[in-house]
């Protein structure tokens, strides 16, 4: 019986978040360059899926990439999605 999310990555790509957990709300993305994306769109939502913010398009055009994230300050746990044309990475935050 598992009560927790993991971490999803069924893509060609390669994110990593940090820090996490955060104390401030504010995390930043590391996507891997190493990927056939051009284009990644980015989600912010609530562990009940309610979106914090509208969808943000992020270029990657070869190169690695860092894209910075205000979270809410609210201690809780958030769900980062990047999807692309070869799939999707959820990444879950912990806010303290």
């Amino acid at each position: 019986f598992t009560t927790g999310i993991n971490d999803i990555l069924i893509a060609d790509f390669k994110v990593d978040i940090y820090p996490n957990p955060s104390t401030t709300g504010k995390v930043t993305l590391s996507i891997d360059a190493n990927t056939s994306e051009k284009e990644l769109q980015l989600q912010v939502t609530n562990i009940l899926g309610q979106e914090l913010a509208p969808s943000k398009t992020i270029t990657l055009n070869g190169d690695a990439k860092e894209e910075t994230i205000n979270l809410p300050t609210t201690p809780g746990f958030y769900l980062i999605t990047l999807i692309g044309e070869t799939g999707t990475a959820v990444k879950k935050v912990e806010v303290k």
